[in-house]
């Protein structure tokens, strides 16, 4: 529990070490569980609390080829380091019956260097080409980027010039009005940083800091022209800090007070519907999403999206600018819809999943035919991906079986091309696009190791 507060903000709760996934009902972590109380398929990241069915739990802080490395309960020896020998892409024999999963990863300064991966972010550049943004094992923040936008392959990853930044979570990767892409990330004491593009991808906290505990940020485009920024806090409230044009100065962080009762929790996602209108989803303490809107004064409701309850949420706008969402209902995938630009949202329904069992948190992009397509991890690591195009059918057959070490990001190439990208096991940033617009992946391939 102690780890867990320190480490990501989760407030305590009743629990032994055999019902620390059982017991947890919060939007920060990502419960993951095996059937009928055996070990789950696949294998936890750095940074996850394992639940063991003899009363006892463990924190990871490394995982390889061939061991996961915990700081363990009970263990033999004077350390408290354990090893679970993985075997064929899982831990079985030692009554691991689940674990919580920190989307982030493991927070930079906690455990081994090796285990500080996190999950990458992915814009458009103004030429046309994808860039991505990724902490390494060092605990720098690094990009890759494509070296012209069709068929020249990619450069690095490289350092940015972190300035003393100490990366603490995801970064979010934003496109600016003018086409320049900015990367934002917590640092280790909780400001948010941000990483400019047109600075030479020097990083600094000016205008955005405040340190106050909270969650990963996001950022879209406001109807200023510039850039705003939504971060969840600790403890409960919801926060924003924005430009008022393209590059512009920033206002300093605010709480949205119109909160209607709303004790957010988690990271939030944000995007510009197709009416103009900048809309904000988070979980609520009750796991069900909520939405925070400008053009309502920043008025939050439970209204427009209904009560289902989830652990991890995405957001997309359609090729006609009706945004959708889609949500991790503890391992079922539910998309909700906007019936109209500017409208209200349809209601959560399902789509066939095909044996899916959802963990972590949904991506979505349009493809050039104008289809919708969802991408999310299953319970074996590997990422599966559902078709608009295809009745919302699910398949992990796309993008190959390799499992990721954390959440896959989503681009659209220049022409109209989808691209995946992913850290797997072996802290190795991997790729995988459409050959053709609206064609099969072509499989996974190293872009190069961090």
């Amino acid at each position: 529990m102690r780890w867990m507060y320190l480490a990501y903000g989760v407030p305590p709760y009743a629990a032994n070490g055999d019902h620390i996934v059982y017991n947890y009902s919060g939007g920060i972590m990502v419960p993951v569980l095996g059937n009928n109380g055996g070990t789950p398929p696949g294998l936890p990241s750095p940074g996850d609390v394992l639940q063991f069915s003899y009363n006892h739990t463990a924190v990871v802080y490394n995982v390889d080829a061939n061991y996961v490395y915990t700081l363990q309960q009970n263990v033999n020896n004077t350390d408290g380091l354990g090893q679970l020998a993985i075997t064929n892409g899982s831990i079985p024999g030692y009554s691991v019956s689940g674990w919580l999963h920190h989307p982030g990863g493991l927070p930079n300064g906690f455990g081994s260097a090796s285990g500080a991966i996190y999950s990458p972010s992915v814009a458009l550049n103004s030429n046309g080409t994808l860039e991505t943004a990724v902490v390494n094992a060092s605990g720098l923040i690094e990009h890759a980027w494509q070296a012209c936008p069709v068929g020249c392959g990619w450069a690095g990853p490289y350092d940015m010039a972190q300035n003393g930044l100490a990366p603490q979570g995801r970064p979010f990767m934003a496109q600016n009005q003018d086409g320049s892409l900015v990367a934002f990330v917590r640092h280790k004491d909780n400001t948010i940083w941000h990483c400019d593009q047109s600075n030479g991808w020097n990083c600094s906290w000016s205008g955005t800091g405040s340190n106050v505990q909270g969650g990963d940020p996001t950022a879209s485009l406001n109807p200023l022209g510039g850039i705003e920024l939504f971060q969840v806090l600790y403890d409960g409230r919801i926060r924003h800090d924005w430009q008022t044009q393209n590059k512009g100065s920033w206002s300093g962080w605010h709480d949205i007070t119109a909160t209607n009762g709303l004790s957010a929790q988690g990271s939030p996602v944000s995007a510009l519907d197709g009416s103009g209108n900048l809309r904000v989803f988070t979980f609520h303490s009750d796991n069900t999403v909520w939405q925070c809107d400008r053009n309502s004064g920043w008025v939050c409701s439970p209204y427009m999206t209904g009560g289902t309850a989830g652990v991890g949420l995405g957001v997309a706008k359609n090729a006609d600018g009706r945004l959708e969402l889609f949500l991790n209902a503890n391992g079922t995938l539910l998309h909700n819809w906007q019936t109209s630009n500017g409208g209200a949202f349809s209601g959560w329904y399902g789509v066939n999943g095909n044996g899916l069992t959802a963990v972590g948190t949904p991506v979505a992009q349009v493809d050039s035919n104008g289809h919708m397509q969802v991408f999310i991890r299953h319970v074996d690591n590997t990422v599966w991906y559902c078709d608009q195009g295809n009745n919302w059918n699910c398949t992990w057959s796309m993008t190959g079986g390799t499992p990721t070490a954390g959440e896959a990001a989503i681009g659209r190439n220049q022409d109209g091309r989808l691209e995946i990208l992913m850290v797997d096991t072996n802290h190795v940033l991997q790729h995988d696009w459409q050959k053709n617009a609206g064609s099969p992946f072509s499989g996974w391939q190293p872009l190069g190791a961090l």
